[in-house]
């Protein structure tokens, strides 16, 4: 984005589209980590990254329906 903005290809308001969903896509993402990582910070495998990532996944949504 910044150099289409440069380039004269993008206006201000595709620009601030472009900034309102990255910030809407930061907050989402941010907020389902600290849920993954609050429900799941003192659990430990010695499983491969998926089985732990499903796991935690598992975990978490246990947590939820509580």
């Amino acid at each position: 984005m910044p150099v289409r903005l440069t380039l004269g290809r993008a206006g201000a308001a595709e620009a601030l589209i472009s900034l309102a969903v990255s910030i809407i896509f930061l907050i989402a993402f941010t907020w389902l980590s600290v849920a993954i990582y609050r429900s799941n910070v003192l659990v430990y495998s010695d499983a491969g990254v998926l089985k732990s990532m499903r796991k935690s996944w598992q975990i978490w949504r246990s947590e939820q329906g509580k």
